[in-house]
């Protein structure tokens, strides 16, 4: 979000390859200048990036004091978006991730955690075989997979109350503020 004369407003940005963004770019550079955003919403962005330090770093550079980053970053997840994705992200190491460039940490919370894990798990597992079948990625081939996913799903939606379990978690949620000066 970005701020200009009180006005609030949406910039989207990505990388080139996604024409729908407004700006492009990455983000170990962001094209911005300093203190220009309110908040700053960053999901499933750190797993593609070699050095998230520097993201890190420049999300902080981006934001005004007292501004804060709300992101999500995958603890577990298939590997996809090949040969760019580098990272899995536990809370704790988030945590510090963040609190290097001099973020203070508002809260950090695991997403989708327990069964439904080993949901995720198999759902791919399922959605990775039919790649390798003819027809695989056509709508019929993906359409045999359906009842798999549906067991999958429902199997893990309602076991994962009985069985809760937060160190299990396909996301972790960070919300982080910049400090203010002074």
């Amino acid at each position: 979000f970005y701020r200009t004369a009180s006005i609030l407003q949406w910039i989207g940005f990505d990388v080139p390859e996604n024409p729908s963004a407004d700006v492009h770019g990455h983000a170990d550079a962001l094209p911005f200048s300093d203190e220009s955003f309110d908040t700053i919403l960053c999901t499933e962005v750190l797993e593609h990036v070699s050095e998230p330090g520097v993201v890190a770093a420049e999300l902080f550079r981006v934001l005004v004091p007292g501004g804060h980053v709300i992101l999500t970053a995958p603890q577990y997840f298939p590997v996809h978006e090949e040969p760019h994705d580098f990272y899995r992200y536990t809370p704790y190491g988030l945590r510090y991730l963040f609190q290097k460039p001099g973020f203070e940490i508002v809260s950090v919370k695991p997403l989708v955690t327990g069964l439904r894990v080993a949901s995720i798990a198999v759902n791919a597992c399922f959605y990775d075989a039919g790649d390798k079948l003819p027809g695989g990625r056509t709508k019929i081939g993906r359409g045999l997979f359906t009842p798999f996913y549906v067991i999958s799903n429902a199997v893990g939606f309602a076991l994962s109350p009985l069985l809760p379990d937060e160190k299990n978690a396909a996301n972790i949620a960070l919300i982080a503020r910049k400090p203010v000066r002074g």
